[in-house]
């Protein structure tokens, strides 16, 4: 079976009747869902099944080990909210265009939605942290010093996710 190419210039607010594309758009969860399913390194496949919690579309990965859901997020935070002058400061058009590239399937990246030990998920703790603030830059150089052992603002939560996820996730949302 071949698959339709996805459209990368899609802004996912069409199909998410006005909210949150991240929580409410089908289209945005079929994309996240054709891009990471596939086989993973032990040639088991990561099939990733589209659900809902609530009314909240979110991706389910279950095994006989393994039980954890996926949801997704923004990485271009604007930080219109909490940084107002900087956000000003870059003018009109170019908060468009952000924002615009933003609501892209481009923009968007999958999260473990499971809370373990009712602590912050990874992506509210990156969302949260004053030496992140929801800055995907600054994810990922925590994400990479915690594969190389070295510490970082996330390191007690990365650290929580990978002892759960060597033993299996009971899901939690």
């Amino acid at each position: 079976m071949i698959e339709a190419r996805l459209d990368v210039s899609t802004d996912f607010q069409s199909d998410s009747g006005g909210r949150d594309p991240d929580l409410y758009s089908p289209l945005l969860q079929s994309y996240h869902r054709r891009l990471w399913s596939k086989p993973l390194p032990d040639g088991q496949l990561l099939d990733l099944v589209p659900e809902k919690v609530g009314a909240v579309h979110v991706l389910r990965y279950q095994t006989t080990l393994q039980d954890f859901v996926l949801s997704s997020d923004t990485l271009a935070n604007s930080n219109r909210g909490s940084l107002p002058a900087f956000y000003s400061a870059m003018g009109a058009e170019s908060n468009s265009n952000w924002h615009r590239q933003g609501g892209t399937i481009g923009g968007r990246l999958v999260f473990p939605r499971n809370r373990i030990d009712r602590r912050q998920t990874i992506n509210q703790a990156r969302g949260t942290h004053p030496l992140i603030r929801d800055r995907f830059d600054l994810t990922l150089e925590a994400i990479r010093r915690h594969y190389a052992k070295e510490t970082s603002p996330l390191s007690e939560t990365l650290d929580r996710y990978g002892q759960v996820l060597g033993r299996g996730v009971s899901v939690i949302v």
